[in-house]
C-alpha cells in the first residue's frame, strides 16, 4: 500500500502496523546543473556482464538464500527492459569485475537513476559520483531535462544526493506485507 501524501500515510501507520515494512521515501529532483563530464571508467553493461556482480551481492546481502533464489533475484533485471528503456552502468576493477553499478531509465525527457551500489571495499574512491555524472550526461544526450531518484527519507544517502545536486520532494509512505 502506498500513500503519496505524507500526512495521510503517517495517519495510516496504526492501521497498517501488521504489514511488517513501513518506509518513508521521497522523490529527489536534480537541479539541472550538470557536473563536469569525464574522470571515470563508467561503461554501459549488458545483462550478462552485470549478473555475476548481482549474484555476488545477493549472496552477501542474503546469506540464507539458496543458489536458485540468488540466481532468480539477480536475473530479475531481465524484466526491467520490458517496462522501460534501461541502461545498466558500471565500473570494473582491473580484473574486469563490476565493482560499482546503477540503473538509468530514460523516457520522454525524464531520467531516473536508481539502485546505485558500490562494493564496500571500493567506497570512498569517487565511483558513485562518477556513476551519477555519467548517468546525468548520458541521459541529457538522450534528451532528458528532468532527472530524479527515489530515496529513503531518513537514510544517509539523502545528504549525499543533495551534495550531488538533488533536492528533496514529497514524502510518500509505503507499507509492504511480508509473506
Amino acid at each position: 500500500m502506498q500513500f503519496e501524501r505524507d500526512e495521510v500515510g503517517a495517519a495510516a501507520a496504526a492501521e497498517f502496523a501488521g504489514y511488517g515494512v513501513h518506509e518513508r521515501v521521497l522523490t529527489m529532483v536534480h537541479s539541472g546543473v550538470l557536473p563536469p563530464e569525464g574522470g571515470g571508467r563508467v561503461e554501459a553493461l549488458s545483462v550478462a556482464e552485470l549478473v555475476p556482480s548481482l549474484v555476488a551481492d545477493w549472496r552477501l546481502g542474503e546469506p540464507g538464500r539458496t543458489e536458485e533464489q540468488v540466481r532468480q533475484l539477480a536475473e530479475r533485471i531481465t524484466l526491467y527492459e520490458r517496462g522501460a528503456d534501461v541502461t545498466f552502468l558500471g565500473v570494473r576493477d582491473d580484473n574486469g569485475d563490476v565493482i560499482a553499478r546503477g540503473e538509468l531509465y530514460v523516457a520522454d525527457g525524464v531520467a531516473q537513476f536508481e539502485d546505485v551500489i558500490v562494493r564496500a571495499e571500493h567506497r570512498g574512491k569517487g565511483l558513485g559520483k562518477q556513476l551519477f555524472s555519467a548517468a546525468l550526461h548520458r541521459s541529457a544526450a538522450a534528451g532528458a531535462d528532468v532527472w530524479f531518484l527515489i530515496a529513503d527519507d531518513d537514510d544517509w544517502p539523502r545528504g549525499w544526493y543533495e551534495r550531488l545536486g538533488y533536492r528533496a520532494g514529497p514524502v510518500m509512505h509505503v507499507y509492504q506485507g511480508m509473506a
